[in-house]
């Protein structure tokens, strides 16, 4: 009996260390690791350059924290920036994570919001390339040649969307509209 209580303590303070461990790394190392691989990866797929400054999560509470988050400007734009935000708050309840049937966010605020839009001499808009380029490209099937059997795919089965429901939205932004052209 008594060795069944030291293992269960051992184990006890095993979890708790990988708990502390993994609080640690969402408020402190969370940062570095959207700066060194999450923002490299979306650049590599999409040419957008992503910075931040703090990221945190606090699991207890359910809150998620970006702090000094931008987007730099598209190739062919002067302005440097296309977005950027000083503060991003999101709570979820964290009970509705689990069932997902919806996703309640108690709140989304942003604050110090600037979205420049940029007309480049070539009469396009930044955001307009932007929205072109996240666009999911639909892959076209190409018939066999006459006289040919293709097999069909498999069916794929498709992820049904979780719905989600927010429950306060606050936004602080300004829009900035800059024409190269003039």
């Amino acid at each position: 009996m008594k060795t069944l209580s030291i293992i269960l303590a051992v184990l006890l303070v095993i979890v708790a260390l990988l708990g502390v461990g993994l609080q640690m790394f969402l408020t402190k190392g969370l940062t570095s690791a959207l700066n060194q691989g999450v923002f490299p990866a979306v650049k590599s797929m999409y040419g957008l350059d992503m910075r931040i400054t703090n990221a945190s999560v606090n699991l207890l509470k359910g809150k998620a924290v970006l702090q000094g988050f931008e987007v730099s400007n598209l190739k062919g734009y002067w302005e440097p920036n296309l977005l950027t935000f000083e503060e991003c708050i999101l709570e979820v309840e964290l009970m509705s994570l689990i069932k997902r049937d919806p996703i309640i966010i108690k709140r989304a605020e942003a604050s110090g919001a600037v979205l420049i839009v940029e007309r480049n001499p070539k009469r396009k808009f930044n955001v307009k390339e932007l929205a072109d380029a996240l666009k999911p490209v639909e892959s076209a099937e190409k018939p066999g040649a006459p006289g040919t059997k293709t097999k069909p795919a498999p069916a794929q089965k498709k992820a049904e969307p979780v719905p989600v429901h927010i429950r306060r939205v606050a936004i602080d932004a300004s829009v900035v509209y800059v024409d190269s052209k003039r």
